[in-house]
């Protein structure tokens, strides 16, 4: 798979993590937990694709 497709692969994983957490993460917690929670979810999302390219 070239590095440009999964780049973008990666990248509207990430968007799709950070919407379902900003959702499903926000229920009783203040505002910067609900963006710390969002951010992590959607970092990892990016970045695990990217990381099995190398293996």
């Amino acid at each position: 798979m070239p590095i440009l497709t999964t780049f973008f692969l990666a990248l509207s994983m990430s968007m799709d993590a950070f919407s379902l957490s900003l959702i499903y993460g926000t229920m009783n917690i203040n505002p910067k937990k609900q963006l710390i929670l969002a951010l992590i979810v959607g970092i990892f999302h990016f970045f695990m694709p990217l990381i099995g390219i190398s293996y």
